[in-house]
């Protein structure tokens, strides 16, 4: 389905089983129905020869074009049937900024993707290289290719493109350009590890010198209580001994105190009695 896209204003095509014919005047938009199947999925402007941007394919006086194009997707080449089914409908819509977005869609019209990474693995499985010269010959690569001016490099162009040892090429390319980035990065990385190795060391070594500090202050504590509790216990055994001590001596002390008191107690009533005595005998006289 085409709306807006170069001649085509609102156009539904659908294609036979195996083959299918499309004929018309000069002009009628055959040439544009198949350039707006390649937009739809995917192919750069510049390689359907219309500049850069995708804007110059929508209609005149329009501000935006939509392609839809449905593919089967039966059979053991199905591309995830669980999840799209028997059919896949890729919608691109294109503005005058020359950005489509994509809109991939399963058999019953569910949304099922948006990006071209996910169209590209679809085209991929399903072998539909639409961006190949050899699969969709336009009239400007046919008259290129025929034309008795067309100079061997200008043929060996197309043959790169045809075999997409281009695309290879490019690959290639990417690759080694992604390979020398990734040096770059390789020897950041190894600058930053060495420093975070030797930062990693003397973080190492202040915290084995904090934990020798540690060890040796527990030990510090631990010698000063050994320390405390033997004074402790030789005060213990000095108490201990007076205690004993005083348990031998204080009874005996005791017994000669007592004795010391009653010889003294004896002595005093004696010396009483003599002075009572003479009191008496002075009175008498």
């Amino acid at each position: 389905h085409i709306e807006n896209f170069m001649r085509h204003q609102n156009f539904t095509l659908d294609f036979g089983p195996n083959v299918t014919f499309i004929s018309g005047k000069n002009g009628s938009g055959k040439s544009a129905t198949l350039q707006a199947i390649q937009c739809c999925l995917g192919v750069r402007a510049a390689q359907m020869g219309r500049g850069n941007s995708l804007g110059k394919f929508i209609r005149r006086g329009c501000n935006s074009a939509l392609v839809v194009v449905t593919i089967a997707n039966e059979g053991s080449d199905a591309y995830n049937p669980e999840t799209y089914g028997n059919a896949v409908t890729v919608e691109r819509r294109i503005d005058k900024r020359g950005s489509g977005n994509f809109v991939i869609r399963d058999s019953e019209g569910k949304k099922v993707g948006h990006s071209k990474w996910e169209l590209s693995r679809l085209l991929d499985h399903l072998n539909l290289m639409v961006s190949n010269p050899c699969v969709v010959t336009t009239q400007d690569i046919a008259r290129t290719f025929l034309s008795g001016d067309t100079n061997d490099a200008t043929r060996f162009k197309l043959f790169m493109a045809a075999t997409m040892l281009d695309q290879v090429k490019e690959n290639l390319s990417g690759t080694h350009h992604t390979v020398s980035k990734m040096k770059e990065i390789l020897v950041l990385k190894e600058k930053e590890l060495n420093k975070t190795l030797a930062d990693f060391k003397l973080a190492k070594k202040r915290l084995d010198h904090a934990r020798q500090v540690a060890k040796q202050e527990e030990l510090r504590g631990h010698c000063e209580n050994v320390v405390a509790w033997s004074r402790v216990v030789e005060l213990e055994m000095k108490l201990f001994a007076i205690e004993e001590k005083l348990t031998k001596s204080a009874p005996e002390f005791i017994r000669d105190t007592q004795k010391k008191l009653e010889s003294a107690e004896a002595e005093l009533a004696s010396k009483q009695a003599s002075k009572d005595s003479r009191y008496a005998a002075v009175q008498n006289s």
